[in-house]
């Protein structure tokens, strides 16, 4: 009874699902859970570790925070999470490695083997109709970021003309700005009716 939704709580769940409500208020078993599962709502259940995450500081570490041996690989790490060291003014840093880039760099020595061409990264270009053509038929398997299912559902919708069109729903499709992505596209299908608002 309580929805799927970013941000969703035990007390918004009760405001939108009249049901829900109803067992809260004629079950003393259903409302006694929810009173101490809101209790425990939002406090960490877990410590976890980000598989990237690199705290850069100017002085040792342990001049600004408390650290702790990780017991799944030995490795050192804070014992505060990102945004307390964020508010402290250390730097997080996230060094991902993408096989991806190996992917490419495999295919290109494989075009220079099989046809002798040489393919420069640099000179690609951004303005090819049948690759933005591929993209909004929704068949994106093996392309970066644009194969989950949501995001193939989104390409399709989308209807892209250009690498910013791209871009700009990349950046959208994560927890958060995820909901302006219907505002989005109904500003993409009507430019006219765009109304820019900028908050200082």
């Amino acid at each position: 009874m309580v929805p799927f939704a970013i941000k969703m709580t035990i007390q918004r769940a009760m405001q939108e699902n009249d049901r829900l409500m109803m067992e809260y208020n004629t079950k003393p078993e259903i409302k006694k859970l929810l009173d101490t599962a809101m209790k425990l709502e939002g406090i960490p259940r877990h410590a976890s570790t980000h598989a990237a995450g690199v705290v850069i500081s100017n002085l040792p570490i342990t001049e600004y925070v408390p650290l702790q041996i990780n017991p799944r690989d030995g490795s050192v790490i804070t014992q505060f999470p990102m945004t307390a060291l964020e508010s402290l003014g250390l730097l997080k840093m996230d060094f991902l490695g993408l096989r991806n880039l190996t992917v490419i760099r495999h295919a290109i020595e494989i075009i220079k083997e099989t046809r002798d061409i040489d393919v420069n990264l640099e000179d690609l270009q951004f303005d090819d109709k049948n690759v933005y053509e591929l993209i909004a038929s929704g068949d994106t398997d093996g392309i970066f970021q644009l194969e989950s299912s949501g995001m193939r559902q989104l390409a399709m919708q989308l209807k892209a003309e250009n690498l910013g069109d791209i871009m700009a729903v990349i950046a959208l499709f994560r927890p958060g700005p995820m909901e302006s992505i219907p505002a989005y596209l109904a500003a993409k299908r009507n430019q006219k009716n765009v109304n820019i608002c900028i908050r200082l």
